[in-house]
């Protein structure tokens, strides 16, 4: 390789250790690699030196003659660039445009919109917002389905606090934020339905300091039990079992994980079931206005209360990868670490605040606790075996 004055890691690619591997991230490209004893020792030593410095800083490490290292380093350094891992400086942090005439002109008219009505303050994950409506039945409707997140303790001071507007027009509903990223739906149900959709994305945004994961968790005495996948997983339908089982229901989306205690930020949004999951729960069937009849046929948000109680934060103690396969024996096996750490991060939402705190973060949750696949033929066996390895664990 030739000489090369600056051998620096990459911005934006963040290294733990796990096990005797170290485990590279690009948060870029959400790639995963991992390095040997070897090839850890250079990547740990480029931090601008040229490639003479670093094969005699290697040698040093090692008590070998620069002679014999050359090649191993240089086949390192050659891996490294091949993955774009090799960079010359920090990325510039991308600006913030600020907020459109428009955009501050749409947020003015939606404030002066005759029947515009505040339906209350809410806060999801850390994501405080107030909710705006002028169409009666959306109002009611958020406010049984956001129910459990309704903000009842004073704010602190200096809290931000988004304004989230549901507007009618003749051509449709506008779902508009601080009256910014407007979308018009046709209907009321589909307005309501973007809504929730976004809020999953502001609730993980406005929590910059946790890592997120697709994943529902619920939790009682024994500790708190994660279960990440993606949709259609049976994620939400196993959550809902678990509750109505006795567990407290913490999130069924969206789980927001503390870096420094790995602990769970509650965000008790209403459980959304799909379809294949009304039958197993027909009691749950919620109430809704007339305009919303329809869309239940879509979709069920069910208020947690009605479901069970609602947990509170704490420190996780079981990870669960479930999958249902409907009359197959339920079975669960213990996965190893680097098997856990993938399906995290494959199940994980872009790092963009955390960078490599979240990473790091994963491989130590990765590392520290139990991980396990789930195959549920049936819903009761699933609970059965969730309660069973929680019992396992606090043992």
């Amino acid at each position: 390789m030739n000489e090369s004055p600056n051998l620096l890691r990459r911005a934006g690619v963040a290294a733990a250790e796990l096990g005797s591997s170290t485990m590279l991230f690009d948060l870029e490209t959400r790639r995963l690699h991992e390095l040997n004893e070897s090839a850890a020792v250079v990547w740990g030593l480029l931090d601008g030196r040229s490639r003479s410095e670093l094969i005699t800083a290697i040698a040093a490490v090692v008590d070998a003659p620069e002679a014999a290292l050359a090649s191993d380093i240089d086949h390192a350094l050659a891996a490294f660039d091949e993955a774009d891992l090799l960079g010359t400086g920090t990325p510039r942090e991308p600006e913030t445009p600020p907020q459109s005439k428009l955009a501050r002109r749409l947020a003015e008219l939606i404030r002066e919109a005759p029947g515009v009505a505040d339906a209350g303050t809410f806060c999801a994950g850390e994501f405080h917002f107030r909710l705006l409506t002028d169409h009666p039945e959306v109002g009611r409707e958020l406010t049984r389905v956001l129910g459990s997140l309704r903000v009842v303790e004073p704010i602190a001071p200096g809290t931000d606090i988004a304004e989230i507007a549901l507007v009618g027009r003749s051509y449709g509903m506008l779902v508009a934020v601080d009256g910014d990223h407007v979308i018009r739906r046709s209907s009321a149900p589909a307005a309501v339905a973007m809504m929730l959709w976004k809020l999953n994305q502001l609730a993980v945004a406005g929590t910059p300091d946790c890592v997120a994961l697709h994943a529902g968790a619920v939790g009682d005495e024994r500790g708190l039990v994660v279960m990440p996948g993606r949709s259609n997983a049976g994620k939400s339908t196993l959550v809902t079992g678990l509750v109505e089982a006795g567990l407290g229901y913490v999130t069924d989306e969206a789980t927001l994980i503390r870096p420094d205690s790995l602990a769970v930020v509650p965000y008790p949004k209403a459980i959304a079931l799909d379809p294949g999951s009304f039958a197993v729960f027909p009691h749950l069937r919620p109430a809704v206005a007339a305009s919303f009849a329809a869309d239940r046929s879509r979709k069920w948000h069910l208020e947690p209360a009605a479901v069970g109680s609602v947990g509170a934060e704490g420190p996780i103690s079981l990870l669960v990868f479930p999958t249902y396969r409907s009359e197959t024996p339920t079975t669960t096996a213990r996965m190893t670490a680097r098997e856990v750490l993938h399906q995290l991060l494959v199940n994980s939402f872009p790092f963009d605040a955390t960078g490599p705190i979240g990473f790091e973060a994963l491989v130590r949750l990765a590392d520290t606790v139990p991980g396990y696949r789930l195959l549920a033929g049936s819903l009761a066996e699933g609970v059965a075996a969730v309660n069973s390895l929680l019992d396992e664990t606090r043992a």
